[in-house]
């Protein structure tokens, strides 16, 4: 697609030459109205943007979201209640499920379902997300890490008091009070 290109079979994208990257003739311009609600989450979607792509940038690429989300999943992990009510499992069963087919990566997506099928979690969530990761690890060739202190690495410090009503109300409690349980951790 070159950026002259005004077809109706592209009615919902903007294209926009970078001079920088030859390369990459045009992209998508997610914050075009047309072409936001025509995103599609299917992982064919992300064989486009995988194509202009070269093998470095793809492996630079990976890393970088890699280390993102493993970051994020090990600090939401240690943010989890020790015990969670019904609510927390569906919503981390839910998030965990979401990133498995969200994921911008297809080949890291498909593994994480795969893994998450093969792997189902059987202990407190912290030590399920470090096995995980390990799991990665390994099939990467890179060196395990102790999953003895992974709460500590990874607990940002945050207050887990939840002082927004509208999350109340949707949880159907009353009284002020937070769906949502302090947890007092020590660094």
């Amino acid at each position: 697609m070159d950026c002259s290109d005004n077809s109706a079979v592209f009615a919902e994208r903007r294209c926009l030459c970078k001079a920088k990257d030859r390369r990459r003739k045009c992209h998508l311009d997610r914050t075009h109205p047309l072409a936001v609600a025509s995103i599609s989450y299917s992982l064919e979607s992300t064989s486009e943007v995988e194509n202009d792509v070269g093998p470095k940038d793809e492996e630079e690429f990976r890393k970088l979201l890699g280390n993102a989300t493993w970051r994020l999943l090990h600090t939401l992990a240690a943010r989890y209640p020790d015990e969670p009510t019904d609510v927390d499992k569906t919503r981390m069963d839910q998030f965990m499920g979401l990133i498995s087919h969200l994921y911008p990566c297809p080949k890291c997506a498909r593994h994480m379902r795969q893994m998450l099928i093969d792997n189902p979690p059987k202990a407190e969530f912290s030590q399920y997300v470090c096995t995980i990761h390990n799991i990665v690890n390994k099939r990467l060739g890179k060196p395990e890490f102790s999953c003895e202190d992974v709460d500590a690495h990874y607990d940002c410090g945050c207050d887990l008091l939840d002082d927004d009503e509208d999350d109340e109300k949707a949880e159907g409690t009353t009284g002020g009070q937070s769906p949502v349980k302090p947890v007092s951790r020590s660094c």
